[in-house]
């Protein structure tokens, strides 16, 4: 009996510290080792800098990760922040992969979700961001992404081969109700003034190596606006010496754009305002230069000629609201020194609205 109740004795002490070692080990040294793990595949994977302060874990409720930092590297300049990631999985996905697939991580078939009440990616202020993604072999794929960006809504997929030579990768978008009012990117050419709404929808491909390979496409408009002073268009107008130029305000404005090798294009970038109608073409990289220039086609509406003295009304009653086409600028250099060259398209126009007060010089 005394022998019974010394080995119980052992039995209950060995547990316990068996328990506690456990403990310890789930507690305090399998988040150190995940935070060096997601530092380390982060870091690599990014080819980026990664600070991230702590991780829990749990085996039934995910993990979380806490004051996670990404930058460009050698620098501090943040390409992602969020004070907090959630990562949900489901532990019955993970014991029925390890019974199906083994160790043989290629096959498995894994269902993560990942959430953040707020991310700072790029300059953008993403909030409830919402990340459902899997891995399908060498695949990491989303296609429910989800977040508050500026008062509107961000909608998105992602596709990124990990087992491709050159680890490529799909990206598709849709912004809606943007507010331009509330956007505020940390840039030198962003607007003082910019309102509206804004409706977008992008598709990108390309290489995640840093290869100047960026494809792709898209299409952007804005509605009840207020675009006066996006970069360059308060410049661009102000070559006219209007003398009612604080009344032209562009209401609207919408462009199809093509993405190729980091540079931009569009052929018919239009913005309205009830007296000037712009229409554009161009290329421009992504370092903002003109790739090798941007031609603006300047029209007059019936908002604008109504107000030359004399014979505007008369000039107006008989064109559309399309405008009548006065001149086309072209601009060279790029958007922080952006050089301004105008050409009248119309022999003696431009003498003609000078004898009213209106300048195209």
């Amino acid at each position: 009996m005394g022998k019974g109740k010394k080995f119980l004795s052992s039995s209950l002490l060995f547990l316990i510290l068996l328990m506690g070692a456990f403990f310890l080990i789930y507690k305090f040294i399998v988040p150190v080792l995940m935070k060096q793990v997601i530092e380390d595949g982060l870091a690599k994977g990014l080819k980026k800098d990664v600070s991230l302060e702590r991780v829990d874990f749990s085996l039934l409720r995910g993990m979380e990760l806490h004051r996670l930092f990404i930058y460009e590297p050698g620098t501090k300049k943040i390409f992602l922040q969020a004070k907090e990631v959630k990562v949900d999985y489901h532990i019955d996905e993970i014991l029925e992969n390890l019974r199906s697939e083994g160790k043989d991580f290629r096959k498995w078939q894994l269902n993560l979700k990942a959430s953040s009440p707020e991310t700072i990616f790029w300059g953008f202020r993403l909030e409830n961001l919402s990340i459902p993604f899997r891995f399908e072999g060498s695949k990491l794929i989303i296609e429910d992404l989800k977040a508050k960006l500026y008062g509107g809504n961000l909608k998105g997929s992602y596709v990124f081969n990990f087992g491709a030579a050159k680890k490529n990768y799909r990206f598709q978008a849709a912004l809606s109700r943007i507010d331009l009012s509330k956007l505020r990117r940390k840039a030198n050419s962003s607007p003082k003034k910019l309102e509206g709404i804004l409706f977008a929808s992008i598709n990108l491909q390309g290489i995640a190596d840093g290869s100047k390979n960026l494809s792709g496409s898209g299409k952007v408009s804005v509605v009840k606006g207020k675009l006066l002073e996006f970069p360059l268009l308060g410049n661009l107008m102000a070559i006219f010496r209007i003398p009612s130029l604080e009344k032209i305000v562009f209401r609207k404005g919408k462009a199809n754009f093509t993405i190729s090798k980091d540079i931009v294009t569009t052929k018919d970038l239009t913005l309205i305002s009830d007296q000037v109608k712009l229409s554009a073409k161009g290329s421009i990289d992504f370092h903002g230069y003109f790739r090798p220039s941007f031609v603006y086609k300047i029209s007059f509406s019936k908002g604008f000629l109504g107000e030359v003295p004399l014979i505007g009304n008369i000039i107006s009653s008989v064109i559309d609201e399309a405008g009548y086409l006065i001149a086309q600028v072209e601009l060279t250099g790029s958007l922080k020194k952006p050089k301004f060259k105008l050409v009248p398209l119309v022999r003696g126009l431009k003498d003609f609205f000078g004898k009213f007060g209106f300048s195209t010089k």
